[in-house]
């Protein structure tokens, strides 16, 4: 999908985000690949505690 963007843009992307339904280390080492190193994509299931607290 990232690809896609990229081609009509005709750009580089910096940053990406998603929902949990697109988390996958597959996607994520593909984005990595791409050069895109800003990341935000949710790791599916309920928030770790730390998470939940804000640290």
């Amino acid at each position: 999908m990232a690809q896609e963007v990229m081609q009509t843009l005709d750009r580089q992307i910096k940053e990406y985000a998603a929902d949990r339904g697109f988390y996958s280390t597959e996607n994520e080492s593909e984005l990595e690949s791409l050069g895109i190193r800003h990341i935000a994509i949710p790791k599916p299931g309920r928030c770790s505690l730390s998470r939940k607290k804000g640290t």
